[in-house]
């Protein structure tokens, strides 16, 4: 898997935007991911859900999901989201994401430099971000190598199985 990710950035949050407000009340009601896909971000955009090209992206301010998430995390995976990058995460959230295998990246400055709409290309293995639109690059640490491992195998529980596994048949 080369962990590069492109596309344009469909949502830019603020600073300390909590989890929750991402699908808003209808996480405490809906559950199921392919559901509550269709009510992430409305309180915002009310056309959000039908403007989303799979392959987008997120971009965030610091302390991103600072709150419980109540489910939004699966639902922007469901949407098609390629990867989050963000300033800082809250760590529940950055925690849901790789549990997920939802790509997350955080990058120190990444609020000044990407905006919504352009187009960017982000190497979780490197830590390179390049905004295509702008031609502007940079550069963070790259996600640690479990992260990798997690998403590779297409989650958390399946990573589990695949190391159960390996260890019982070495």
């Amino acid at each position: 898997m080369d962990f590069l990710y492109r596309g344009k950035v469909a949502w830019k949050f603020e600073d300390y935007f909590p989890g929750d407000l991402i699908v808003g009340r209808m996480g405490l009601i809906e559950k199921d991911p392919e559901k509550l896909k269709n009510y992430l971000l409305t309180s915002y955009d009310p056309e959000f859900p039908k403007k989303f090209k799979k392959g987008d992206l997120m971009v965030a301010g610091r302390y991103f999901g600072g709150t419980r998430d109540h489910g939004a995390m699966r639902a922007l995976q469901a949407l098609g989201v390629s990867c989050i990058i963000a300033e800082s995460f809250g760590r529940p959230i950055l925690r849901r994401c790789i549990t997920y295998a939802l790509p997350a990246l955080e990058c120190v400055g990444i609020s000044m430099f990407a905006n919504q709409y352009e187009e960017l290309e982000v190497n979780l293995r490197t830590g390179e971000i390049k905004n295509l639109t702008t031609g502007q690059s940079a550069k963070t640490s790259p996600a640690p190598e479990v992260q990798l491992e997690i998403i590779e195998a297409g989650g958390f529980i399946p990573y589990l199985r695949k190391k159960i596994k390996e260890e019982q048949n070495p």
